[in-house]
């Protein structure tokens, strides 16, 4: 009877492991896409800042029902050249990723809650709940 127990929980700890590992594969392959897509609009002068992306840590009071609680929760775009940015201009940048609910889901799901945008040389910036963008509504 312990045998069997023991596999049991052998099996649930491999699947929760690849689950956490594929989460953090997809968070890898997320920020690495992004990354050079920004670097090649940039270097083509589709952009007139050079941005990028980052996993950080998230704000604890945005967590959500698939926050990571092992790896960084917040979803951060950084702007390199950040000189005589406004709030406005944070607000008006981070709109272009929040209008996509679709990748907004997607970003809560591989375990993100907060989306950052700030410049590489300030403190300033905006933190944005993803929760209150999209509402996953969670039914059991």
């Amino acid at each position: 009877m312990s045998t069997n127990m023991f596999k049991k929980m052998s099996n649930l700890f491999f699947r929760a492991t690849e689950m956490i590992s594929q989460s953090y594969e997809h968070r890898v392959h997320l920020i690495n896409t992004f990354n050079e897509e920004f670097k090649k609009a940039y270097n083509n002068s589709d952009l007139c800042r050079f941005c990028y992306f980052s996993t950080v840590s998230g704000n604890l009071e945005f967590k959500h029902a698939f926050s990571s609680h092992y790896l960084r929760s917040g979803f951060q775009l950084t702007i390199d050249e950040d000189y005589f940015l406004t709030d406005n201009d944070f607000t008006l940048i981070s709109s272009y990723v929040l209008e996509n609910t679709e990748f907004v889901k997607k970003l809560m799901v591989i375990g993100y809650d907060t989306f950052i945008v700030k410049g590489k040389t300030s403190i300033e910036g905006i933190q944005i709940p993803l929760k209150e963008i999209v509402n996953l509504d969670l039914k059991y």
